[in-house]
């Protein structure tokens, strides 16, 4: 796993192939090597767990007062998994297989997703930088922009 972008310094960096110290944050955006390859990681610093949460192209993200809600549709992704073509050596597809991808899928509500299940990341607002979904509505945005996984 490797950091892209660490959102509580501000700006995504400009080369995401920095990382801007992930020790001193509290949620980073990573990337690995298996599908889906984008991913959100809180840091816990009360408790001995950490909190990841897998990007997929059907999930939502709406920003609610002080609360970033992640909106996944478990269903959906179950069944989207489970209609994928094997690969000939019955390894798993590449990460940013076209596979993956969910045709039209800006026309697909939340309703026709099916069940969804929601998380809801906790913001505090400070008036000397962006505010957490300001700045992870830009990471989450620029991947689903530049990636191939969702396109």
């Amino acid at each position: 796993m490797r950091v892209l972008c660490s959102c509580l310094n501000g700006e995504p960096p400009v080369d995401w192939n920095q990382c801007l110290g992930p020790f001193l944050n509290l949620c980073l955006v990573f990337i690995r090597a298996s599908y889906p390859p984008y991913g959100l990681y809180v840091l816990n610093r009360v408790g001995a767990e950490d909190y990841i949460q897998g990007i997929y192209p059907e999930d939502e993200f709406v920003t609610s007062g002080q609360y970033l809600i992640v909106k996944s549709f478990p269903d959906f992704l179950a069944r989207r998994l489970a209609n994928l073509p094997s690969t000939a050596n019955g390894e798993p597809h590449d990460r940013f297989s076209d596979v993956y991808t969910i045709p039209n899928i800006d026309q697909i509500d939340s309703k026709m997703k099916g069940r969804s299940t929601v998380v809801g990341l906790w913001t505090l607002a400070s008036s000397s930088r962006e505010s957490m979904d300001e700045v992870l509505k830009k990471c989450v945005l620029f991947l689903l922009a530049s990636s191939t996984f969702c396109s």
